[in-house]
């Protein structure tokens, strides 16, 4: 393995602001929350054969630019076991907690609060024994993508049947 090439200093500082935020979220919630530095997070994270990050769960390897955004190698700071999961033994923002993940191993990964799991090691299992949350809205369907379908009595009021329509005159 050869040296691992020093990240320009924006990067390493939005890094940075990234691990705080997750930090305060933690604290939020009331879970364990250390104050990891950057470097540390980079020491412990995988590095192929030619000095480049890798996501430590999909191994692919991972950008840091700024114009990256959106791209599924895009580096983020991810969590093993999510902070959104529930907070039952839950390790919450510690150095063992957080990796370098891939934009599209993090967006997978996010919104994992209605499905019950539990840890172990850096795998996670679904616990069924435990019964998931309701979601916030129900069971109510969402409407398809689109145009609504007008109600069964709507006359158009561009419609010959409409009381107030006068040939020749729009509006």
């Amino acid at each position: 393995m050869t040296d691992r090439a020093p990240l320009p200093v924006e990067t390493l500082s939005r890094l940075q602001k990234s691990l705080d935020a997750h930090r305060r979220r933690a604290k939020a919630k009331g879970l364990p929350a250390d104050d990891i530095r950057v470097e540390d997070l980079l020491a412990k994270s995988r590095v192929d054969s030619e000095g480049y990050y890798l996501c430590y769960k999909l191994g692919i390897r991972l950008r840091f630019g700024v114009d990256d955004v959106g791209r599924p190698d895009k580096a983020t700071v991810g969590h093993v076991f999510p902070l959104s999961a529930p907070p039952e033994d839950h390790p919450g923002h510690t150095l063992e907690n957080v990796e370098l993940e891939s934009w599209s191993h993090n967006k997978r990964q996010n919104n994992k609060q209605d499905t019950p799991f539990i840890a172990r090691g850096k795998k996670m299992a679904v616990d069924f024994e435990r019964e998931a949350k309701p979601s916030r809205w129900g069971n109510r369907k969402l409407q398809s993508p689109g145009f609504r379908k007008a109600p069964d009595n709507y006359v158009s009021p561009l419609s010959k049947k409409h009381p107030r329509y006068q040939k020749g005159k729009l509006g």
